[in-house]
């Protein structure tokens, strides 16, 4: 803006700046050097909304002092317009108020009577030639002006709200007194609502659907227009435009660009159930009151479910509580959850401790509140036990039942314990239903020993598959799911006399003991080792099964094998002594 758009500012030679009263003549106005009135000039001339009035024919202080006074008055209304233009240009000029922690609002919105107020002062101000000068504009016309700049600039405020200013935007909206610019000043809050909502992270979910309250809440406002009350075109039917009447896109927009970003932000997380669960979340509050359609909401319910069916088990005892919250919200939840259990529990565990943690898994979840035991589905046939149960503790009977067909005795009795004995005593249904197939097992694995024994078998591997049959027994029959019948019962626990019982089996791989076959005289040293904790071993299932002489009578032998180890220990000692 050099000196070529000053000449074009400056008075012609012989014209006044206001008209024929009090012109400027060439002599009397600055030079085309003078920064200071050429600076002054440009600005009057750059806001729309003044008119220029004239002025006498004076020295140039009186001029300068003249300018001065209705320059002054002009930044009332000026104001504003700079503002709007330096939003625009996208820079800070110096004639920008500066921002404060309120924003452009409070300043920007003062009671609808201060426009005239402000064209009165400026025409007291301007002596009788600005008051001619008025009075052919017309007063009306300037207030009009003053509330066109001020809506213009609230409108250009909205847009460029941001997300934290939204409450103090709707705060000094409900303040606008006049019907019309309150709608217009509602559509401009809508359309950046939608645009704050279309780019929300995750960690802002909880803020933006306190916006869309928000938007709900202008939309259902009523107004008084002409004398008549009424209600925003919004409110007449549902806010996305279920009901009767048809709705614009634009009234749909921030409830539209909301349940959008939802759907957009469950898909990029869909193996993250914290965003899921977020999102789910939002979308459970806002459906009953009609701010999200529900085929938005199937949309998230579908990647919970998703998630559900597709990550790995282990995630699930991590995500116990939020997969509880998430089954209060929306109860088809725990029949997915429910149906993958049953499915796992189907397949086979091949790898030591998947079973242990499977379930690990039903107990931490049950324990959360998640009665995944008793689940939402109808019971189905157990065939075994001939009785109808919950799906889960179906699938739990059928996966016990294939590992004591399936396992040996070693592994059954290194993770039959623990969790896997808790959950069978966590309901009665399965324990009731699991004690006969392991009964059935304690007794077909003592045959199995016997004939072990009889065809000659290795002896240490005998006296190991005695050892472990025993803690086996001890640790179901501690769990109340071992019920043998008194026949079966009373040869299990006979004396060494007896052909098959288990005092016959240990005694028949003990050195020294009259049952030891011929075939074991060889191994006798490999024997003496396990000897102390075999006879250990039968004594804690005497105590387990027996009554009390049985009870007496495993005590006696349980001395005599620690009397035996303390002499074996004792001949050791004095062989190394001669030895030395």
């Amino acid at each position: 803006l050099g000196a070529s758009r000053l000449k074009w500012q400056l008075p012609r030679p012989g014209v006044g700046i206001g008209g024929p009263q009090g012109c400027v003549t060439p002599q009397a106005a600055p030079s085309m050097s003078s920064p200071v009135f050429g600076r002054r000039l440009v600005k009057a001339r750059s806001s729309p909304a003044i008119a220029v009035a004239p002025m006498s024919p004076c020295g140039d202080d009186e001029d300068e002092q003249g300018k001065e006074a209705l320059l002054h008055d002009h930044a009332t209304i000026s104001r504003l317009s700079t503002a709007s233009s330096t939003h625009r240009r996208g820079g800070a000029g110096t004639n920008t108020p500066p921002r404060s922690a309120g924003g452009w609002l409070p300043q920007l919105l003062p009671q609808r009577s201060q426009g005239p107020e402000a064209v009165e002062h400026l025409q007291s101000r301007c002596g009788g030639g600005g008051a001619g000068a008025f009075a052919a504009a017309g007063s009306a016309n300037a207030a009009g002006q003053w509330g066109h700049h001020r809506l213009s600039a609230l409108m250009l405020e909205i847009g460029h709200m941001r997300h934290e200013d939204v409450e103090e935007v709707v705060e000094h909206i409900d303040k606008i007194a006049d019907a019309k610019e309150a709608v217009k000043l509602r559509r401009v809050f809508r359309t950046r609502a939608a645009e704050i909502l279309t780019s929300i992270p995750v960690r802002q979910l909880d803020r933006a659907r306190h916006t869309v309250l928000l938007v709900q809440r202008l939309d259902d406002e009523p107004r008084l227009v002409s004398g008549t009350m009424h209600t925003s075109s919004a409110s007449s039917t549902s806010p996305l435009g279920l009901g009767a009447g048809a709705s614009s896109f634009a009234n749909d927009c921030p409830y539209r660009s909301f349940e959008s970003r939802l759907v957009h932000l469950a898909h990029h997380g869909a193996h993250e159930l914290d965003v899921l669960a977020k999102c789910l979340t939002v979308s459970c509050d806002l459906l009953p009151q009609g701010l999200i359609r529900p085929k938005a909401h199937d949309i998230l319910l579908a990647c919970v479910l998703r998630w559900i069916d597709r990550e790995p088990l282990r995630l699930f005892s991590r995500h116990a509580i939020l997969l509880y919250e998430l089954a209060v919200e929306e109860p088809a939840l725990t029949g997915a959850i429910e149906r993958r259990l049953c499915r796992r529990a189907g397949r086979p565990f091949a790898q030591l401790g998947q079973l242990a943690g499977f379930a690990q898994l039903v107990l931490d979840l049950q324990a959360r509140g998640l009665e995944v035991l008793d689940g939402p589905s109808s019971p189905v046939l157990d065939i075994p036990s001939a009785k109808k149960f919950p799906p889960l503790q179906v699938a739990l009977l059928c996966a016990l039942r294939v590992i004591l067909k399936d396992w040996t005795v070693e592994r059954l009795a290194n993770e039959l314990k623990g969790p896997i004995l808790e959950v069978c005593l966590i309901r009665q249904n399965i324990q009731e239903s699991i004690r006969p197939t392991i009964s059935l097992k304690v007794t077909e694995h003592l045959n199995i020993m016997r004939d072990t024994v009889m065809r000659r078998a290795e002896p240490s591997s005998v006296q190991k598959e005695i050892i472990n049959w025993c803690h086996f027994v001890c640790q179901v029959s501690g769990a109340g799911l071992v019920v043998i019948p008194e026949p079966l019962r009373e040869h299990l626990l006979a004396g060494p006399d007896e052909l098959g019982s288990l005092v016959f089996c240990a005694a028949s791989c003990t050195p020294g003991a009259k049952e030891l076959p011929p075939e074991y005289l060889g191994c006798t040293k490999a024997l003496l080792d396990r000897v102390q904790a075999l006879w250990e071993a039968v004594a804690s299932v005497m105590v387990a099964l027996g009554d009390e002489a049985e009870v007496r009578f495993a005590s006696v032998m349980l001395d005599e094998a620690r009397q035996q180890g303390r002499q074996r220990l004792a001949g050791g000692g004095a062989a190394a002594a001669a030895a030395a």
